[in-house]
């Protein structure tokens, strides 16, 4: 049971962080920790979902709380140390795709299945993440996204983390896209959302990146020449 003797939303929180700054302090993960997470998780549902109850804010399985302590009993401290920054669930540019992690030069999604085994789809996903992050940046509330590869730090690997095996996998970009092929990767993957020329050029110029730029260049070079047939046509 967590939160008996609170009711609400903000009371939810009061009590989370509450229970998180007693974590930093004392480093003892308690089941009412583990609690507040998973009333956090509700939330996050609820947020997403668009279906609100109040009850998944005052009660939770005691399986689930075993469930994550043994998950937690598996993390290496060093596979998620950082030292230059590390975002948590970070919504990647003017999309509702969100990462579940980024520390330093790891862009890292978490897997929750028994099965360690590494999914195509799994892979595709993490590539998409690494173009929208490398093009759009971070959504942290500010009126320009935050440019993580130009501003904190290159993102050099992709990875994902097996939570039931204690199984941080790595992959160097390099080795999952070819370097040489890198660029016309990317300008592929705008053309590809954005085939419409104006749509284009407005998605680039608020974008980040050599790819970006280069976009840009290319469509207001060719305007002048279309502006000038057009005219000759009259």
């Amino acid at each position: 049971m967590c939160f008996r003797n609170s009711s609400g939303v903000d009371c939810c929180f009061v009590v989370v962080v509450d229970l998180y700054q007693s974590y930093i302090q004392n480093g003892f993960l308690t089941d009412e920790l583990i609690s507040a997470a998973l009333c956090l998780a509700h939330l996050e549902g609820s947020h997403r979902s668009g279906i609100f109850n109040e009850a998944d804010l005052v009660t939770s399985d005691e399986r689930d709380v075993a469930d994550l302590r043994q998950l937690m009993s598996l993390v290496r401290e060093q596979d998620f140390s950082s030292r230059k920054a590390c975002y948590l669930n970070p919504t990647l540019g003017s999309t509702d795709s969100n990462a579940d992690l980024i520390i330093d030069d790891k862009l890292i999604d978490i897997k929750t299945s028994k099965s360690l085994v590494l999914d195509r789809r799994d892979l595709h996903q993490l590539v998409q993440y690494y173009i929208l992050l490398s093009v759009e940046g971070i959504d942290v509330g500010r009126k320009r996204h935050l440019n993580y590869c130009g501003e904190v730090c290159e993102v050099n690997q992709i990875c994902i983390y097996f939570s039931r095996h204690g199984y941080l996998h790595l992959m160097k970009i390099a080795d999952v896209i070819n370097p040489e092929s890198v660029a016309g990767f990317i300008k592929w993957y705008i053309e590809a959302r954005h085939p419409f020329e104006d749509d284009r050029l407005a998605y680039c110029r608020k974008s980040y990146g050599l790819v970006a730029k280069a976009i840009v260049k290319e469509i207001e070079a060719a305007c002048p020449s279309k502006e000038k047939k057009a005219s000759n046509n009259k």
